[in-house]
């Protein structure tokens, strides 16, 4: 095999490029190495300027966060039961035997029971929905002093998420932001030095 290199200079621009040709039987091939020295020079300064290479960390943890806050918010979806008192469905159980749907939705726990409530839910028990006022009662006297009801507070449980939506999130999210960060990268390496953007690795 024989091989022919030929080194043209530039003056104007200083640039040199290097056509090397390969004579092997039948085939000749020609190779032009000036571009990719050119662009690697380049980057090879840019990588000695301390504002790129903090650039560059900064880059990575934007995208290690990134991802970070893609687990973070995919894992929120996950399966989860909560319970609480639903006081729609929640009865009022007299200690004659009578039971009455909560009116109060309000009214979850014993707490939430106020002194005007108590009133009311004595008078309900005692002579269920009357014309006289459960005050009127109050001030007769007519009411007992101690609870003659007790609340049988109807508990629910919802289901939230699901590992497939945590999986949907992970597979779309994921690519959708290292796509971004990569148009990004991509778009500072052209303007920086000039490189084809479809072309970057």
């Amino acid at each position: 095999m024989a091989k022919l290199l030929i080194a043209i200079s530039n003056n104007s621009t200083s640039l040199k490029r290097a056509f090397v040709l390969d004579i092997d039987h039948k085939s000749v091939t020609i190779f032009v190495g000036h571009f990719i020295m050119e662009n690697k020079t380049v980057q090879d300064h840019l990588e000695s300027k301390i504002w790129y290479r903090l650039i560059k960390v900064v880059y990575i943890v934007l995208l290690v966060l990134s991802f970070f806050i893609v687990v973070v918010i995919a894992y929120s979806y996950h399966p989860i039961s909560s319970t609480y008192t639903d006081g729609t469905k929640t009865l009022i159980v007299c200690d004659n035997g009578k039971s009455v749907r909560n009116k109060y939705r309000y009214i979850t726990n014993y707490n939430d029971i106020s002194d005007k409530d108590d009133i009311e839910l004595k008078s309900i028990c005692k002579f269920g929905e009357s014309d006289t006022t459960a005050l009127e009662h109050q001030k007769k006297g007519e009411l007992p002093m101690t609870k003659n009801y007790r609340m049988d507070f109807y508990q629910t449980t919802n289901n939230y998420g699901s590992w497939i939506e945590v999986l949907i999130i992970l597979v779309m999210g994921i690519p959708i932001v290292y796509t971004i960060f990569e148009v990004i990268k991509r778009v500072f390496l052209y303007i920086a030095i000039g490189k084809n953007p479809l072309k970057i690795k």
